[in-house]
């Protein structure tokens, strides 16, 4: 038979136990008592230990109630106790707290927690004693303060100064003699590391600290087997062996072993006869799923726009720190509101969702000294066991990265308005706050640059579309050139040889293929023909990158030190594979590259003005270069020397290929369009192009 004033479950599920469940927290008399008597000796004491571990439980279930029994040798048998958490305002919230817990003079009633906490701040330590004193002399009670969840005060640095004067007042407290004030905290122990950051709390953490050590196996036994017994209830061994071999050592071990003990309960009060067994744990889904199923239970039924709010709440409740941990993130109901655009009442609707049915996922408390509710995860166990609420987060924190990158080039565009940003980052950062949507109230989470970061981001899109406007007006003047050149091309064709035509029908696709591949730094990033490679030019045009479009790997850069890369090319003899790199800059010097051998490059020097064009031999012997200067080259690709000069044109040569597999043909263009064939092995010309009787035109 259950007592009237017993819950009807005697598991409390994930949320921590509290001094009312003091009869349901069963396996760790030892550890309380081990609390007790280092309490007494120190008057300050961290309670250190692993999220999930049971340190707020151990603290609420176990020390208060034996505090409160008188079971501390030589003092007072009286005893209060004032709970926070630091928080955004440490100090404010020790000002409500002690006020709300402990205070009852007729000055207390008229103080309210912002005038306590000016006071504080004016007067430090001994404005606070002022006030606590007449309380506790008079009651002769002791105090007993204490911080849950201290490892707050690293996530909330927006306020520095008042969270150092807090940690400052704790720890003074702790230290004074007049009055019988004792300070716990608890505190996850994988932010010990970042205590040194505040002065004298290293040095209180070595003289008093308690690491709260894993239950054992027969601890864990009775935390099972004690509730249920005093409920007059029986459960098989059989699931207590399951339950004790399924758990294992998850570091969650204790919150999830809860919430299961309490869906079990709940499913075998639907038909109570018997024991509590295998099937009643089978049914609500294991260890392995029973949280996330319970979770997921919550959304049933919920419409999309209804399942996007909910996204957004949890979001706005929990967060990614430095280290990659996920961590809860108390907030407030008016700004979850604000964040998501919903009005309080929806928001809570939601929230009331994950409290009812046995959930107690999300936990509210009203707040005197904001006049507003604050939202918590009830234990960050939720966020591990839960795959959609982890998933949720690292949305969040990618979310959150991209911002944070937006932000910091606005503080570089700020600086100065030509660092605008360029494709595809530029279209990346578009696309995400097109599907983000964020708000002002949404980025001061990160930062206070949300109008600037907008504006920058319009500043670099305008700037985007007006470059891609004046390169298409470039592009259509090419094209109509180029259409001249090809006609005049086409009616000189029909009175040559075979040979000049089909050389120039190469020519042709040379034309139309510079449209497609890398022709010029200016293309900033084209494809090769095989759509194999992909470079990428700096802004200042010194520096490519060639990247593996298939395997997404830099393969290496080519760098400039002083004059401007003007024209890049890949070499294409219609095989599959592609084996040089070409690049040339305004001084005339032609850097070449083996693919497979990136690395190592050679340099071909000798003209005296830019190169426009660089061809390749089919046996990979030769490549051959046409210049400004009026000449074309060949060169020998291992040695670097050149084989021949082409001299002949009186106009800047812009095309320069060879004709035949073994490259002893080679015929070079002039900027009208004159062309000329020679040969590779002695220089020769052999032929032109234009012949007006028997004669080779000029191409002055």
């Amino acid at each position: 038979m259950i007592a009237a004033n017993m819950p009807p479950n005697p598991f409390v599920g994930l949320r921590p136990f509290e001094r009312a469940d003091s009869l349901l927290f069963f396996g760790r008399n030892n550890q309380s008592v081990d609390l007790l008597q280092q309490l007494h000796r120190t008057r300050f004491l961290a309670v250190i230990g692993s999220s999930g571990c049971g340190k707020s439980s151990l603290i609420r279930a176990g020390l208060i109630p034996k505090l409160e029994a008188g079971l501390m040798v030589g003092l007072n048998d009286r005893w209060v106790s004032a709970i926070m958490k630091p928080g955004d305002y440490p100090r404010r919230r020790l000002a409500a707290s002690l006020l709300t817990t402990l205070l009852q003079n007729q000055q207390s009633k008229t103080l309210t927690p912002e005038e306590f906490d000016k006071r504080i701040q004016e007067g430090g330590l001994a404005a606070l004693l002022n006030v606590l004193a007449p309380a506790l002399k008079n009651a002769e009670t002791n105090l007993m303060l204490l911080v849950d969840q201290f490892e707050e005060v690293f996530r909330y640095r927006k306020h520095a100064e008042e969270t150092e004067d807090f940690v400052s007042l704790m720890l003074a407290l702790s230290e004074q003699r007049s009055l019988p004030i004792y300070v716990v905290m608890t505190m996850r122990s994988d932010f010990l590391g970042d205590c040194d950051a505040f002065f004298g709390l290293p040095e209180a953490l070595n003289r008093s600290q308690y690491l709260v050590p894993r239950l054992t196996r027969r601890q864990r036994k009775t935390v099972i087997e004690g509730p249920v017994r005093l409920y007059g209830q029986k459960i098989t061994p059989r699931l207590v062996d399951r339950l004790l071999n399924d758990v294992g050592d998850n570091s969650d071990q204790l919150p999830i072993m809860q919430h299961a003990l309490m869906r079990i309960w709940e499913n075998w009060r639907q038909n109570p006869d018997g024991p509590l067994d295998l099937p009643h744990y089978e049914a609500i889904g294991t260890f392995k799923k029973a949280l996330s199923n319970h979770a997921e239970e919550a959304l049933a039924g919920m419409s999309a726009e209804e399942l996007a709010l909910t996204r957004q709440i949890f979001q706005a409740l929990t967060d990614t720190d430095a280290s990659n941990r996920k961590i809860r993130r108390p907030a407030y109901l008016s700004e979850i509101a604000a964040i998501t655009g919903a009005g309080p009442e929806r928001v809570l609707a939601v929230i009331e969702r994950f409290q009812s049915a046995g959930r107690s996922f999300l936990v509210v408390t009203q707040t005197k000294e904001f006049q507003d509710s604050l939202i918590d995860i009830s234990h960050e166990s939720l966020i591990r066991q839960w795959m959609r609420l982890g998933a949720w987060v690292h949305e969040e924190a990618n979310d959150r990265d991209m911002y944070q990158r937006i932000v910091d080039q606005t503080k570089l565009y700020a600086e100065d308005n030509r660092r605008v940003w360029h494709d595809p980052d530029l279209e990346i950062a578009l696309q995400w706050w097109q599907r983000k949507n964020p708000n002002a109230h949404w980025s001061r989470r990160y930062s206070n640059e949300f109008e600037t970061a907008k504006a920058f981001l319009d500043a670099s899109a305008q700037h985007r579309d007006a470059l891609i406007r004046e390169r298409k007006l470039q592009r259509q003047k090419e094209a109509k050139w180029k259409k001249v050149i090809l006609a005049t091309i086409l009616m000189t064709v029909l009175i040559s040889t075979m040979a000049l035509l089909a050389n120039y029908s190469r020519l042709k696709e040379r034309q139309a293929l510079k449209k497609e591949k890398i022709s010029t730094v200016a293309a900033k990033t084209r494809y090769s023909q095989q759509l194999i490679y992909f470079v990428k030019s700096s802004e200042n045009e010194k520096n490519l990158e060639i990247w593996d479009v298939k395997k997404d790997r830099l393969i290496g850069t080519v760098t400039s030190q002083e004059s401007t890369i003007k024209f890049a090319r890949f070499d294409d003899d219609d095989s599959s594979k592609i084996h040089f790199f070409a690049s040339t800059t305004d001084d005339g010097t032609v850097n070449i590259r083996k693919m497979d051998n990136f690395d190592r490059g050679i340099l071909l020097k000798g003209h005296t003005a830019p190169v426009r064009w660089v061809s390749f031999s089919k046996n990979d012997r030769w490549v051959a270069t046409a210049s400004d200067d009026k000449t074309g080259r060949i060169w020998d690709v291992e040695t670097g020397e050149v084989k021949q000069i082409l001299d002949g044109h009186n106009n800047p040569v812009v095309d320069i290929t060879f004709i035949d597999n073994e490259g002893r043909r080679v015929t070079t263009t002039s900027i009208n369009g004159t062309t000329r064939l020679w040969d590779a092995d002695s220089g020769q010309l052999l032929k032109c192009l234009f012949p007006e009787r028997n004669k080779c035109i000029s191409d002055s």
